[in-house]
């Protein structure tokens, strides 16, 4: 599960055992794709390893 934070709230989302990646997402917009900020978020929900490499999610975030 990817989160997309605010950087004064990415302490509260730590809590509860969700973690920054340390890998660049992109995301579309309507006017093109852009990157996420450092502040995304992920909650391992299956027990894989993060992404060693860039996230593209390759759609509208939501």
């Amino acid at each position: 599960m990817i989160l997309l934070c605010r950087p004064d709230l990415v302490p509260l989302h730590e809590q509860p055992g969700r973690s920054r990646l340390s890998v660049p997402v992109t995301f579309r917009q309507p006017d093109g794709a852009r990157s996420s900020p450092p502040t995304t978020m992920v909650y391992d929900l299956a027990g894989l390893a993060h992404p060693t490499v860039g996230v593209d999610l390759r759609g509208l975030p939501f």
